[in-house]
């Protein structure tokens, strides 16, 4: 079973990583060639391509010249301990033990804009670039032509490595694009979201679902969970798998009482 998750914009590289067998990107040298592009953007630029705020663009102006590849240590931080939004609120990867660690290295995938797929342990320098930006990559039209075919087939030869041909999606819609059936035709890819009881119907929250996805990737990774059946039986935070509102391969989980007879 694989498991892919989205990134997030905010970064933590002030605090150490425990982690001591750290990795260099599977794509860092194509991320090398989208930073030479980047590179060359002035504050202006990153204002207009990024909308972002001055303060933002200034940063990141600082971002795109110190980043270097591959990656020094001691200007990095493992993918897994660096991102810092909802979902890895959810995931509290910091208080996961060697062997955890280790095991995530080979069942998480975590997207991205800029280094297009990592594993945990790959260290990355601070930079933002999502998919949102106006940016035309060396020879692709747009970030999603630039890394669909690399990660289809680093994709396919991650999931023949667990031997069960199943994905775990915990991704957002921006980052689930990455995720193309046609090119996995013998992989069951399952998608999971979560949904709040507000006002007498199940809702999609976003905030708490990017939290929930966390939540629901360290369950999967700490109990080594190998089956979609047992990935049924998650219910962290008050959640649990809502046959009425889910697919075959859509499972929702809801939390929070709904009236028998309810959905």
């Amino acid at each position: 079973m694989l498991i892919t998750v989205s990134p997030s914009t905010t970064l933590d590289f002030a605090s150490e990583s425990s982690a001591a067998d750290v990795t260099q990107p599977i794509f860092g040298t194509d991320a090398e060639l989208l930073m030479s592009e980047l590179k060359r953007w002035s504050a202006a630029d990153i204002i207009a391509k990024m909308k972002v705020s001055e303060a933002l663009a200034a940063e990141n102006v600082q971002r795109f010249a110190a980043w270097e590849f591959p990656h020094a240590a001691a200007v990095a931080k493992p993918a897994i301990h660096a991102f810092k939004g909802s979902v890895y609120a959810g995931l509290k990867a910091e208080t996961f033990d060697a062997d955890t660690l280790a095991y995530s290295q080979d069942h998480l995938r975590i997207f991205n804009g800029l280094y297009g797929m990592l594993r945990p342990l790959d260290l990355i320098q601070p930079y933002r670039l999502d998919f949102k930006a106006k940016f035309d990559p060396p020879g692709a039209k747009n970030l999603y032509h630039y890394w669909w075919d690399k990660i289809d087939a680093a994709l396919l030869s991650a999931i023949e490595a667990q031997g069960d041909n199943v994905l775990i999606d915990l991704t957002s819609g921006e980052y689930g694009r990455l995720i193309r059936a046609k090119a996995l035709p013998d992989v069951r890819i399952v998608s999971v979201n979560f949904r709040e009881w507000r006002n007498g119907q199940y809702k999609l929250v976003s905030t708490f679902a990017k939290q929930a996805r966390g939540f629901m990737a360290r369950y999967l990774l700490e109990k080594r969970v190998s089956s979609v059946e047992g990935l049924k039986n998650f219910s962290d935070e008050g959640y649990r798998y809502n046959p009425d509102l889910s697919q075959k391969d859509r499972l929702i989980f809801t939390r929070g009482g709904a009236p028998d007879g309810v959905i």
